[in-house]
């Protein structure tokens, strides 16, 4: 094989397709996708957190209500208290819009951990603040009533992580799943664009006549290595753009957690990727 016209087959195809519209609206249109919904979640999720309400509260236990109180004052979430004889008018109220809806706290609530909340239409209230305000201070209450401190009430709700170990005694890597995942995605998406490019690219070379010229200067098979490196090279210029702006947007918008990469991770993943890449590559460029 011919070293010197593979590679500059390769850079014909690499550059005459870089310039195209169908690889640029590709390529930049995955990134947009995932910008755009890193933004919706992000922005739905803050504007629920900050979302006003107006909440009244009866409390038959007297005590519930100065935790929720308390627990809430940081929130964009009020309570008022009423006593349990202004449940009717209270109700009437609520149907009125002076409140977003209504919280009945009974012992019996409490125990069985099934506190009601009343409210006009159950379709447009947003319960996230106010419901993991209930759980804390129900939890709390409960823990005070069992006659733990302060300090065993920390205690007993330190959250608990799973981890999960190889029987090697080695902890599981995250990137180990994930890695492998993504790039299984981005190789599928990468297939089905660019491997159409290069699918419609040898249909057409061969409607005008291009191939024959081609094939006149070099052999078929340096045609086709120097058309596959060429979209490999493209192919890896699409994967940095859409792990780039993947990550940042699982980063910044998505509370992503952090996962270690390192090259043991990724070399594996990146060398399946290549292979997988150009063999789909070479079955589309077969069939045109």
């Amino acid at each position: 094989m011919n070293l010197h016209n593979t590679a500059r087959v390769a850079r014909w195809e690499f550059f005459k397709n870089l310039k195209s519209p169908t690889f640029l609206i590709f390529t930049f249109l995955i990134p947009v996708i995932m910008l755009a919904g890193g933004l919706i979640g992000y922005f739905a999720g803050s504007s629920a957190a900050r979302e006003e309400q107006s909440i009244a509260v009866i409390d038959e236990t007297g005590e519930l209500f100065a935790l929720l109180e308390a627990h809430l004052a940081p929130t964009p979430v009020t309570v008022t208290e009423f006593p349990v004889e202004k449940r009717e008018q209270l109700a009437a109220q609520v149907g009125e819009g002076e409140f977003d809806g209504y919280i009945h706290l009974t012992t019996e609530a409490v125990e069985q951990g099934r506190v009601n909340y009343y409210v006009p239409d159950s379709r447009s209230q947003n319960t996230m603040v106010l419901g993991e305000g209930v759980r804390t201070v129900v939890t709390l209450y409960r823990m005070e009533k069992m006659g733990l401190t302060a300090a065993q009430i920390n205690a007993a709700t330190m959250p608990v992580t799973l981890q999960t170990r190889e029987l090697s005694g080695e902890e599981a890597s995250w990137a180990a799943l994930v890695v492998p995942l993504v790039f299984g995605i981005l190789l599928a998406f990468a297939t089905m664009f660019t491997g159409q490019v290069l699918m419609y690219g040898v249909i057409k070379e061969k409607r005008n006549r291009i191939v024959e010229i081609l094939l006149s200067s070099v052999s078929a098979f340096v045609l086709l290595m120097g058309k596959l490196l060429g979209f490999a090279a493209l192919g890896l210029i699409q994967i940095a753009i859409w792990l780039a702006v993947g990550l940042t947007v699982a980063v910044r918008f998505l509370d992503f957690r952090e996962i270690p990469l390192g090259f043991a991770e990724l070399a594996p993943s990146l060398l399946f990727f290549l292979g997988g890449y150009i063999l789909f590559s070479a079955m589309f460029a077969a069939l045109g």
